[in-house]
């Protein structure tokens, strides 16, 4: 009885750890014309500008292609689809690649893992595709719409299905994906939006996105709830076309549904943080998380580009912020416990 309550408490472990985790991978092509494409995994931290290079295997079959998205199911093990449409696993316990086949006769760019045995994928031809882990079948569900670019990545958010694209985020509808739907609208300040992922903290979820430009990958949160995409957490040191987390929140059957997402991380175990506006010399905030538990606070402008940094500032009382141009600016505020709070500050200047 011991053994079977230990290996129990154990097993609630190590779900809750996974379940809780802010980890992601991302997977990164170096582009250089005169060699083949140079695979790359790493593995992230929504909290940390930690970038570990992961084990990863090779493709198989043509060793030359690159991987264009990778996922991680619910047993752990990594998935990577290349440029044609060639899916590989690689088990925690194997180091090569094991080759499973084709998703299509063209290009796939996008892929996700669900909580159950299922992959879905989209490529350049607009189709979406399952595949199943257990039996190895892959299959076509449908089309989404012509005039969705789908040059992004798949993710699951509060058992919804989402895709990043040219021009915003699209919420697919999984059983008609012809009456997919947008979800949000993007302009310039998200050039090039590529990986997309979601983590659950336990109580909420939340999405982030991230954009490349040049060699350099940016780090976004998005707020669900409110269909907006925050200012930049963090640039990393690579092109990174795919991003992957075990996100337990999932289906296998979802449409573009009107029903509210979850209210966001704000209310949870009724903490707050609000600020007053309009304002002229100093932002002032209005919360009760301890300071102690916030390690950022941060100040951008309407193009994404860092205008204070007061992360060292023992006070949120007031915030100097004399001799800025007037006009619109976010104000982040992020936590030990991964909580990250948006506020729009309306500058007089």
């Amino acid at each position: 009885m011991n053994k079977i309550l230990k290996s129990f408490f154990v097993g609630i472990l190590l779900i809750s750890t996974r379940l809780y985790s802010q980890e992601f991978y991302g997977n990164a092509i170096n582009i250089n014309l005169a060699i083949p494409p140079s695979n790359s995994v790493f593995k992230f931290d929504v909290s940390t500008p930690a970038e570990i290079p992961e084990a990863f295997c090779l493709p198989t079959v043509d060793p030359t292609e690159g991987y264009t998205d990778m996922a991680l199911d619910k047993f752990g093990e990594f998935y990577y689809v290349t440029s044609s449409g060639l899916l590989y696993r690689k088990s925690k316990t194997e180091s090569g690649c094991e080759f499973l086949g084709d998703f299509s006769d063209g290009p796939i760019n996008s892929l996700t893992a669900d909580s159950e045995n299922y992959l879905y994928a989209i490529g350049a031809f607009n189709k979406l595709y399952r595949y199943d882990t257990s039996s190895g079948v892959f299959s076509e569900i449908g089309e989404i719409p012509a005039d969705i670019i789908p040059g992004g990545d798949l993710f699951f958010y509060e058992n919804r299905l989402f895709l990043t694209t040219s021009g915003g985020i699209i919420e697919i509808n999984m059983v008609n994906p012809l009456q997919s739907c947008p979800f949000i609208s993007l302009d310039i300040q998200y050039p090039n939006l590529y990986a997309g992922f979601s983590v659950n903290y336990g109580t909420y979820s939340k999405a982030y996105v991230i954009s490349n430009i040049s060699q350099n990958s940016i780090l976004y949160e998005v707020d669900m709830v409110n269909k907006q995409i925050g200012p930049p957490i963090r640039t990393y040191n690579h092109r990174i076309y795919g991003a992957a987390t075990a996100y337990n929140l999932t289906s296998n059957n979802s449409t573009c549904s009107q029903t509210p997402l979850s209210t966001h991380e704000n209310n949870v175990n009724n903490l707050y943080f609000n600020v007053i506006n309009p304002t002229k010399n100093n932002i002032v905030c209005k919360t009760n998380i301890d300071r102690k538990q916030i390690t950022q606070i941060r100040l951008f402008d309407n193009t994404g580009r860092l205008v204070k940094d007061f992360s060292n500032q023992n006070s949120l009382e007031n915030l100097d912020i004399s001799g800025i141009t007037p006009g619109n600016y976010l104000l982040t505020v992020a936590t030990k416990k991964g909580e990250t709070y948006t506020k729009k500050i309306i500058s007089k200047g």
